[in-house]
């Protein structure tokens, strides 16, 4: 079904080059999530577990089978204010078991 679509509306069915997403893009995609009005989340716990997600696969690479290994257990997320008084910042703590997976393999 997939490749009759794709033929009638004249699309290519192979997989698309995956594009690097930098660092400064993810910060400008929090930004844009977090700001945003037009989007709307049923419950507003969601946006942050998105941005949560987002960073997570950066840590990782994108690297599924880490993201798949992933467990509550494994993170800490602990609020952290700048020298300062500045807003809370979020930081992410990773245990050694988790991290184990997210290493580069030969």
């Amino acid at each position: 079904m997939i490749a009759i679509i794709a033929k009638e509306k004249n699309l290519r069915i192979g997989r698309r080059p995956k594009a690097t997403m930098y660092i400064e893009d993810l910060a400008e995609f929090a930004r844009v999530l977090l700001a945003a009005t037009e989007m709307t989340f049923a419950i507003g716990r969601l946006r942050i577990e998105l941005l949560l997600f987002y960073q997570l696969t950066a840590i990782t690479g994108s690297r599924t089978e880490a993201l798949l290994e992933l467990r509550y257990r494994d993170l800490q997320l602990l609020p952290s204010r700048g020298p300062e008084g500045e807003h809370s910042r979020l930081f992410i703590h990773l245990t050694p078991n988790l991290l184990r997976h997210f290493s580069v393999r030969s």
